[in-house]
């Protein structure tokens, strides 16, 4: 992120998600930029899990590697969009997780 880089805050959730559930429900986190968008991920989950994210509400990727996430801790990433993708987060373990919470900001170029 540069100095000139403004951060707009788009969702914060905290709670209990089953394996497989979006985080952020069925409307995900759509990006707004135009013509793209980069988005914030900074998150912290209760237990050592595999933390998959989309851009389409269908196909999930994983972070970190497909290594589970070391638990209590804090992460970022930041994930390029374009204009009409949709943002979501899950985990697939069998016995989920709670998020502490987890921030998605967009993250504008003002340069």
């Amino acid at each position: 992120m540069s100095a000139r880089d403004k951060l707009e805050r788009r969702k914060e959730i905290s709670g209990v998600f089953a394996q497989n559930i979006a985080w952020f429900g069925a409307q995900g986190v759509p990006c707004i930029g135009k013509p793209a968008c980069k988005f914030r991920i900074t998150f912290a989950i209760s237990s050592a899990v595999v933390v998959q994210v989309t851009l389409d509400n269908a196909n999930y990727y994983s972070l970190n590697s497909n290594d589970a996430h070391i638990a209590d801790s804090w992460y970022d990433y930041f994930l390029n969009a374009r204009k009409g993708d949709v943002l979501n987060i899950r985990t697939n373990d069998a016995a989920g997780t709670t998020v502490r919470r987890c921030r998605i900001d967009e993250v504008n170029d003002e340069g």
